[in-house]
This record gives structure tokens, C-alpha cells and sequence, in this order.
């Protein structure tokens, strides 16, 4: 589960900074926060697994951990609360019909 957990973690952070770069639905990237949700959850039970072993205690790899899954836990935040980048054709685009017409009587 472990290497799941970091693989899966590490696919989402280029698909998210894949993502940030091109315009798509704001829905992908809650999907993206749903995603996040399952790599902090998986990284949250990793000490379910360690803590059944007898002589646990928190050296520097349970410490890691935790601030993993913080970081993680942040990053569900983050791809929910972003806004997608815009398309550029749009912007392009006149605003009315006066603009989009030249002039004719020049």
C-alpha cells in the first residue's frame, strides 16, 4: 500500500500541474480533489499498519508521515478552491458588435 500510495500521489501532482496549464472543466479538478482524498486516506492508514506491530514507536519515518498526510490533506484544499485558467480564444473575441465591424466611412 505504501507504493501505492506514492505513485498514485505522484500521478496526481503532474496531472494537477498538467492541468493547471490547460483549460478544462472546474469539475476536474474536484475530481482531482476526490483523487487527493483517496492518496491522503491511503497515507493516513499506513499507521493502522504499523501500530499493530509490538515496540512501535514515532522515529523519523512515522513523523514523515504525518506530515505527509497534512500535505496531502492540503492539497485537497488547494485543487478544490482553484479556478481552471481561462482559454485564450475567448479572450481574443471582440466584446461587441461595434468592435468586430471596421470602419467604413474613413
Amino acid at each position: 500500500m505504501t507504493v501505492l500510495t506514492t505513485l498514485l500521489g505522484g500521478i496526481l501532482v503532474v496531472a494537477g500541474c498538467a492541468m493547471s496549464c490547460i483549460p478544462l472543466p472546474a469539475m476536474l479538478f474536484k475530481c482531482l480533489g476526490v483523487a487527493f482524498f483517496f492518496t491522503t486516506l491511503f497515507e493516513g492508514l499506513k499507521f493502522l499498519i504499523v501500530s499493530d506491530r509490538s515496540g512501535y514507536s514515532l522515529a523519523y519515518g512515522g513523523n514523515c508521515c504525518i506530515a505527509a498526510t497534512c500535505l496531502w490533506f492540503v492539497c485537497i484544499l488547494m485543487s478544490c478552491a482553484v479556478k481552471p485558467p481561462e482559454d485564450d480564444e475567448k479572450e481574443e473575441e471582440p466584446k461587441n458588435e461595434e468592435d468586430a465591424k471596421p470602419d467604413e466611412g474613413a
